[in-house]
């Protein structure tokens, strides 16, 4: 089984990576962060972040701030609910000796990898436009510049999304979109490809158990004929 890998970044290099999550890293401690920025902070997904909320053990947070005083909450926006101030997010990287920014790379690397259906499903990181929920592109991918414009941009905000929700959306740039389809096409083409050998095989398995119950002969063990 084949695995489809999109590029992290237009310029493969490693500094370029950790600029990127320095962009965030350098805000100043007192600044409240709204969970998608603060999951992007902490190299794992909203989800995880949520959970570790319920069950108590993630970073201190805060309920229902103002909008306006929250860094990544957009006008028109939908409400942050849940904030975090950077001091906080700090001290429990630290304390919980989360992924250094090298380390997230690799894992963001390894996150924009996609071999099975389940790969789809795990959360990533976008941007959209607020309001219209637009996918504009990755938060992971293209040039530093390119995500430090759109992190400070009013009408942009971070989402996280599995791969079929974003798909379904409409994209602003043809060229962010298309290695996400061509990727996410390769995943459904081979599981479809998977599934039609073994409903054959379980077709052809049906016609000898038919012949069987006639004859009265016991089927051949072993599967009626390998699959690659």
């Amino acid at each position: 089984m084949s695995t489809i890998t999109i590029d992290l970044l237009d310029q493969p290099d490693v500094e370029v990576a950790i600029r990127r999550h320095n962009t965030i890293a350098k805000l100043d401690d007192e600044v409240s962060v709204n969970k998608e920025i603060a999951a992007l902070f902490l190299c794992c997904s909203e989800r995880t972040l949520d959970r570790m909320r319920t069950e108590g053990n993630g970073p201190e947070y805060t309920q229902d701030m103002p909008r306006a005083e929250v860094f990544g909450a957009k006008p028109n926006g939908r409400r942050p609910g849940i904030t975090y101030l950077m001091k906080d997010l700090r001290q429990w990287r630290d304390s919980h000796k989360v992924r250094n920014p090298r380390e997230a790379i690799a894992r963001d690397r390894r996150a924009l990898s996609f071999t099975t259906l389940a790969d789809l499903l795990n959360d990533q990181p976008w941007f959209t436009k607020v309001g219209s929920g637009d996918l504009v592109g990755h938060a992971l991918t293209g040039p530093i510049e390119v995500f430090e414009e759109r992190l400070v941009d009013p009408e942009i905000e971070v989402t996280w999304l599995p791969m079929p929700e974003a798909m379904t959306r409409p994209w602003r740039n043809l060229r962010e979109r298309t290695p996400f389809h061509e990727a996410y096409i390769g995943v459904l083409g081979e599981a479809m490809r998977l599934s039609q050998v073994r409903q054959d095989d379980a077709v052809l398995r049906a016609e000898f158990d038919a012949l069987d119950d006639e004859r009265g002969e016991p089927l051949p063990p072993g599967p009626v004929h390998k699959t690659f």
